[in-house]
C-alpha cells in the first residue's frame, strides 16, 4: 500500500469546488424530480398539460360545429331581406322557404313602384365558399306563366357577372320600363341569352343576344310582323348595338352605340321597311315618318345608365 501512503484523505479546503461530475448528475436529477412534483402537485404535469390541451381541442371543434350548423340553417328570410336591400325596394321575394343557401318564393317586381308584379316561382342556391372571396354566387331559377329564367349569377364590389343565363319575358313587360313602347302595344316573346357578360366599374365586357320572337303590335292587323334580333357587343365603356330582321313581313334593321356608364346615352340608326303586304302595314309604318323611297328611317335617342347597379350613384 506504499503507493497510497502521499495521499492525504480529510475535508476539502475551504473555497475549493472540488464537487465531481458524478455529484453534479445527482444534484440536477433531484431538481428535474423535484420540478416535476412540484408540477403534478400544482396539476401541470405531463398528462394534465395533455389533457387539457385534449380538452380545448374538443371545446373549439363542438363551437365550430355549432357555428356551422346555425349558418346552414339561416332562413330563407335574409336573402329576401337582401334583395330589398340591395334593389332598394324594387325586387323583393315574398313567402320565402328553406335557407339563405337554397330555398324558393314568389319574386316580386315593384316597377313602377304603385304597381307590383308578381314574376313567377324562383329557387335559388347559393355556394357559401364564394362568401370567403368576398363574392356571392348565386344559381337562380324562375318559373312564371310566361316568364321564364335560368342563370349563375356572381356578384362582388361593383363587379356583377352574368354566366350561362338565358331571360324570357313576354314583350308588353317592356312597356313598364320604357313608357313610349306603351304605344305600340307590343306583342310576342323577348328572350336574352348570354355565356359571359360582366359589368364592372370599367364598364361592359362580354356579348350578348336579344331575340324578339312573333314580334307584333295592336297597331297592325298583320300578326306577327316577325322575328327579330339584337346583338350586344361590350366593350368597356361603350357597347355597340347591331339589329336584324331573321323572317316576317316587316323589315327592321340598323345599329348604334350605347354610352353604358356616364350618362348611359343610346343612339341608334336604321330603318323599316315592308316585305310584302305593304296597304295593311301602313299603319304602323306612318308612325316612322316620310316614305324614303320604299323604307321610313329608324331612330332612337334615349339614356339607360347602369352605373345605378354598381352603386355608383
Amino acid at each position: 500500500m506504499t503507493f497510497l501512503s502521499g495521499i492525504k484523505f480529510g475535508r476539502k479546503p475551504k473555497g475549493a469546488n472540488l464537487s465531481s461530475p458524478l455529484e453534479g448528475k445527482l444534484q440536477g436529477h433531484n431538481e428535474t424530480k423535484s420540478t416535476v412534483a412540484e408540477a403534478v402537485a400544482e396539476g401541470r404535469g405531463p398528462r394534465a398539460v395533455r389533457g387539457k390541451r385534449r380538452w380545448i381541442g374538443y371545446l373549439t371543434l363542438g363551437c365550430a360545429l355549432y357555428l356551422s350548423f346555425l349558418v346552414a340553417l339561416i332562413p330563407a328570410g335574409w336573402l329576401a331581406w337582401g334583395v330589398i336591400k340591395f334593389s332598394k325596394g324594387a325586387v323583393g321575394i315574398e313567402q320565402p322557404q328553406g335557407t339563405l343557401w337554397r330555398g324558393r318564393g314568389k319574386l316580386i317586381v315593384f316597377y313602377p313602384r304603385a304597381t307590383p308584379r308578381q314574376l313567377g316561382q324562383t329557387k335559388w342556391r347559393i355556394k357559401p365558399l364564394w362568401l370567403l372571396a368576398a363574392r356571392l354566387q348565386l344559381r337562380l331559377k324562375i318559373t312564371g306563366t310566361d316568364i321564364k329564367l335560368r342563370g349563375t349569377f356572381r356578384i362582388g364590389p361593383k363587379t356583377i357577372t352574368a354566366k350561362n343565363t338565358t331571360i324570357s319575358v313576354p314583350a308588353q313587360l317592356i312597356g313598364a320600363f320604357y313608357s313610349p313602347v306603351i304605344l305600340f302595344g307590343p306583342k310576342g316573346q323577348i328572350r336574352l341569352s348570354t355565356d359571359s357578360l360582366v359589368l364592372d366599374d370599367s364598364g361592359l365586357h362580354g356579348d350578348a343576344e336579344i331575340n324578339w320572337q312573333g314580334a307584333g303590335s295592336k297597331l297592325s292587323p298583320v300578326q306577327p310582323l316577325g322575328d327579330y334580333r339584337l346583338n350586344i357587343k361590350g366593350t368597356g365603356k361603350t357597347a355597340s348595338l347591331k339589329l336584324a330582321t331573321t323572317r316576317g313581313v316587316l323589315e327592321l334593321r340598323g345599329q348604334g352605340n350605347w354610352n353604358v356608364l356616364g350618362d348611359g346615352r343610346i343612339q341608334f340608326s336604321g330603318s323599316i321597311k315592308s316585305r310584302g303586304r305593304k296597304r295593311e302595314l301602313d299603319s304602323i309604318l306612318q308612325f316612322f315618318g316620310k316614305d324614303r323611297g320604299g323604307y321610313r328611317q329608324l331612330k332612337l335617342n334615349t339614356r339607360l345608365s347602369l352605373e345605378s347597379i354598381l352603386g355608383k350613384k
